[in-house]
Parts: structure tokens; sequence; C-alpha cells
């Protein structure tokens, strides 16, 4: 994979934490209904992502190019809510990258489903940078919520647990 860009996901239950490396080829939304939901299913190129689109289990996933969009009616893993970016200037290190992506989406978290991330039973994952991408210009932050118990059908906005 060398000579692509890469973006990290980092997934936080607890204190495991699952890393996939992704690399990615290109830019634009899945989100091509204006509806929020992704308007593909399958394989999507990570920087075809969107707030509102919602994602395929990760649970086995190592590297990837694409990640698996599927409609939030249907069962899946992790929604994408929010989107942010990570101040410029020189690269703080995947350290500082993610704890900055999680202060980000844990802030974001208690608008998108009603209650505070720490009175919640679901959690946060994020796509960030990684060094080779930050020299590109990525700063971009997908903040993504998930159930750890199980997939869920349907949105988590307002979900008030």
């Amino acid at each position: 994979m060398s000579g692509e860009r890469q973006r990290t996901f980092r997934r936080f239950c607890g204190s495991a934490v699952i890393l996939v490396a992704v690399a990615i080829a290109g830019c634009g939304s899945a989100d091509d209904s204006g509806t929020g939901e992704s308007a593909e299913s399958g394989d999507v190129d990570v920087f075809d992502l969107d707030v509102g689109d919602c994602l395929a289990d990760f649970q086995d996933a190592t590297e990837l190019d694409t990640i698996e969009a599927s409609p939030c009616s249907e069962p899946h893993s992790d929604e994408i809510f929010a989107s942010s970016s990570i101040p410029d200037g020189g690269f703080p290190g995947m350290d500082i990258v993610e704890a900055t992506a999680q202060n980000l989406c844990i802030a974001q978290f208690d608008e998108f489903v009603g209650i505070s991330y720490e009175d919640s039973v679901l959690d946060v994952g994020f796509l960030t940078p990684t060094e080779q991408s930050w020299n590109d210009g990525d700063r971009a932050v997908l903040c993504t919520v998930y159930d750890p118990a199980e997939e869920v059908s349907g949105s988590l906005r307002g979900a008030r647990r």
C-alpha cells in the first residue's frame, strides 16, 4: 500500500481499541440522495463517506481501501454522526491526533444521541488522518457511533441510550 494516502479508524469500547488503517483514493460523498443516508450499499471509498452514512461491521477489518456501506434501515455496526477538522500545523503524532479526534467526537455525541457520552451505552469510533495523509493536507475526522452489544437498524440520532 505504499504511495497511497492512509487514514486510521479507531473504535473505543471501554479500554479496548480496534485499529484499522484505511487507504484513500478519492474525494466526494456517498450520500447522493440528500437524505443523509448512503445512497450506496457495498464497498465505498473512504473519502466518499459523509455524516449520515451507515457502515457494515468493522470487527474483522484489517487494511482497506474501501469500507462497506449499508443503508441505515438495514443492520449495521456504525453510523457517521459528525465530522470535524484538526487544526493545521505540523503532524502532532498519532497519539495526539487520536486524542483530539476522540475529544471532538465525544463533544458532539450528546447533541446527536440525546444524552451525554458518559451516561450512554453507545460508544464512539473515528476515522483520522495518518502522518502521510496529514502531509497531503488531510485534517478530517469522521465520528461514528455504535452499540458495542449488537448491530442496529435505523439511525441512532436521538436514541437517548
